[in-house]
């Protein structure tokens, strides 16, 4: 394994010791166990007395999927009966329409509470639970029940807890750190990974940016920090947990698939996980949007959905670590947290396992830990893919410079040169000036048949030299084909233009005997950027002219484009 494989490793094995630290931290030692908690179900009518006249203690539980009016009874709660104090009642976020709290005390009056869930006042606590006050005046109590009114469905009784209000607020406290270092965290890597998307444009950083997203949004919905935004009821909060959730194996399964290597997971594999991804948002949106005759469907189905998700994907990281692929490797560091908890959740709904094996904010806290980690191999997959990115990059130019550069003298090419050219029209406008040069060995062909390849070459790498440097740091200077070449001396009339020529000629003249006796032949023409393949024609048609009238000498365009230039 490489450096960063161990490192994320090992990070996980720390992240999976602060969970557990946390589970210890945020277990309510006041709190009560579902199993002291007897759940009632009965019709509407049924009041509070005739539910304390049965005896307390152990009953035959309704179904966790009751509708209409359930009761809970708690007996003679430990915390009342010193009949004084103020405490917290606190109920998981049931599908209810009313919640009523009875307590009775020792001198047999029983008094009554009303709580109303769909208030947009209503108390809220983080994680989801209903906060009922309860304040004692000196007698003790022996006997509380609660009634839970117009209930859809009771989707998974977390224990309730009955909590003196100094806990209560310590609770609070810790509860706002972890959730607020949480929505931080989550926000601060989908805004992270968007800026790196913008470098690099890879569809795995969208679908993980996707991903984080959901999270936030369970975080925000689970922690209550979205009633900041939105009065939302219950019911909506409630619906938008349990959707980021499903959402969250969608996005997963999209962003492993997309993310490992794509020779490393079989066909048939990718097939399957993306026919999970798609069940999953199904899921989500049944969720979401599914009527209250549907809930418990809804539920049901979210359930075995979520589970084949969660499987699904470590059956995809598995075998991509099976294959030695090194992003599954990272992948199964940062996954194994929150995979290990998601797994509860539907084995919790099937009372499977106990609702108090996980503290409450256990997923929020492996969610954040997930992002940390499984940014670490998404950030040295962008940092490869930039570097492979700059070497293309750099080796495009380098075949862009080779194509448009002449082999022999280092001097643009015919390519390089119109090239230039064109750059020169955009930049200055196609009516600034432009002086055009067309340079030409006299008897080169002689030349060449004389002293042999070899040496004729060297000649012409000594005058394109040369006329690289008479022709000044400004000059756009092109090997143009054999023996020839080629000056662009923007922004110059004619006649600074035949300075710079009889500079050039006069400099190789005074060379021969370094060129093996070699002179050239110049032709100038003058005009607007803009009729550049007019001005080609007019210098080389001069350039026939310097020739006829006996070489070595410079020649001016008999028709050129702008009199008033070329005067």
């Amino acid at each position: 394994m490489s450096g960063i494989v161990k490192s994320c490793v090992r990070f996980c094995v720390v992240a999976t010791l602060v969970v557990m630290a946390g589970a210890a931290l945020f277990a309510s030692p006041a709190a009560a166990t579902d199993d002291d908690v007897c759940r009632i179900a009965t019709d509407s009518r049924t009041t509070a007395a005739e539910i304390m006249a049965r005896p307390s203690g152990p009953c035959e539980q309704a179904s966790r999927a009751a509708s209409g009016t359930v009761w809970l009874d708690f007996g003679a709660p430990a915390l009342l009966r010193g009949g004084v104090g103020r405490y917290r009642l606190l109920l998981d976020n049931h599908r209810v329409d009313s919640v009523d709290l009875y307590f009775r005390r020792v001198d047999g009056v029983i008094e009554h509470v009303a709580y109303d869930p769909a208030s947009p006042t209503r108390e809220w606590r983080s994680g989801g639970y209903f906060t009922v006050p309860v304040q004692l005046h000196g007698v003790p109590v022996n006997r509380l029940v609660v009634r839970l009114g117009g209930v859809k469905m009771i989707t998974m009784s977390r224990e309730p807890r009955l909590v003196e209000v100094t806990r209560y607020i310590a609770l609070e406290r810790k509860d706002s750190a972890l959730f607020g270092m949480a929505v931080g965290m989550l926000a601060l890597t989908i805004l992270f990974h968007l800026s790196l998307f913008f470098a690099i444009r890879r569809r795995f950083q969208l679908l993980y940016c996707a991903h984080a997203s959901v999270l936030l949004l369970y975080a925000l919905s689970y922690s209550g920090l979205i009633m900041l935004a939105a009065p939302l009821s219950a019911d909506a909060i409630s619906r938008l947990i349990c959707t980021s959730m499903a959402a969250a194996t969608a996005t997963g399964l999209l962003f492993s698939l997309d993310f490992i290597e794509g020779n490393v997971l079989p066909r048939w594999m990718r097939r399957w996980a993306l026919v999970g991804a798609g069940l999953s948002i199904l899921s989500a949106t049944l969720l979401l949007l599914a009527p209250d005759d549907l809930t418990l469907v809804a539920y049901i189905f979210g359930n075995i959905v979520g589970l084949h998700a969660l499987l699904l994907i470590a059956a995809v990281v598995a075998t991509g670590c099976i294959r030695r692929s090194r992003t599954a490797w990272m992948l199964a560091a940062g996954w194994t947290v929150p995979f290990t908890i998601g797994m509860i959740f539907p084995l919790r709904f099937a009372g499977l396992v106990s609702s108090a094996i996980l503290p409450d904010g256990a997923m929020v806290a492996a969610c954040t830990i997930e992002c940390l980690i499984v940014s670490l191999p998404v950030i040295e997959r962008v940092k490869r893919l930039r570097l492979d990115h700059e070497r293309v990059r750099e080796r495009q130019q380098v075949l862009e410079r080779q194509a448009a550069t002449d082999a022999l003298t280092g001097l643009s090419n015919r390519r390089g040169f119109i090239g230039a050219i064109e750059r020169a029209v955009r930049l200055r406008g196609g009516e600034h000036p432009i002086a055009l040069l067309m340079i030409d060995i006299d008897h080169f062909k002689a030349l060449n048949d004389r002293y042999g390849h070899v040496r004729a070459d060297a000649v012409l790498v000594d005058v394109g030299a040369h006329v690289g440097r008479a022709a000044g740091s400004g000059a756009i200077v092109a090997r143009y084909g054999g023996e020839e070449f080629v000056v662009a001396l923007v922004g110059l009339d004619q006649k600074r233009a035949r300075t710079i020529a009889e500079r050039i000629r006069r400099g190789i003249e005074a060379r021969s005997d370094d060129l093996l006796s070699a002179t050239v032949s110049i032709g100038v023409a003058c005009g607007p950027c803009g009729a550049i393949d007019r001005l080609m024609v007019e210098a080389d048609l001069a350039l026939y002219d310097a020739k006829r009238e006996g070489r070595n000498r410079v020649a001016l365009s008999a028709a050129s484009i702008d009199p008033a230039i070329a005067a």
